[in-house]
């Protein structure tokens, strides 16, 4: 299994939190997958656990955290990039197109650090599950049938083949050429 990324580490930290799980982070992170949804932008994550209660919660949790964790990492992005902006305009001299466009920079920057981030959101929160994913019983028992069948052709053929009794006189006239 490949090693988690940082961003997604604190994802599973802030959910682990927001949660108040018994559980560590990479536990946490265990019961989770994620998978885009066919040729969109839209990505569904799965939790699994005991009850479907807290495979919602856990789902909930890390769809809020993957947004807040981006957002938070966007903010910061401006934070950095708001103090330089600012010298560049209080260094310009007179008003010029490129001071109205650094003042235009600034005005987006600061409405963008004002919210969540644009580009990504929760589109819906999980459902409960009708009905449990795991374990199926009878998928289980067709599964042991056809296995329990197969292993037991197996063991047929392999003891036939394997046994050194002699059963018929054309056995005995092969191995032996007697007359």
């Amino acid at each position: 299994a490949a090693e988690p990324s940082a961003a997604l580490k604190a994802v599973a930290e802030a959910a682990k939190k927001e949660l108040d799980s018994p559980l560590d982070a990479q536990a946490l992170l265990a019961k989770v997958t994620a998978v885009p949804v066919a040729q969109s932008n839209i990505v569904a994550i799965t939790a699994t656990e005991t009850s479907p209660e807290a495979a919602k919660e856990i789902a909930d949790a890390f769809a809020a955290q993957v947004v807040a964790t981006r957002t938070q990492g966007l903010h910061e992005q401006i934070e950095r990039q708001l103090p330089v902006l600012e010298k560049q305009l209080s260094s310009a001299g007179s008003t010029t197109l490129g001071e109205e466009s650094i003042a235009s920079q600034i005005a987006q920057l600061q409405l963008l650090a004002s919210g969540p981030t644009p580009d990504m959101r929760v589109q819906t929160v999980a459902t409960l599950p009708a009905a449990p994913a795991s374990p199926r019983p009878a998928l289980s028992v067709v599964a042991g049938i056809i296995a329990g069948a197969i292993l037991g052709t197996v063991a047929a053929f392999a003891a036939q083949a394997l046994d050194p009794r002699l059963r018929r006189e054309a056995q005995l006239r092969r191995l032996y050429r007697l007359p």
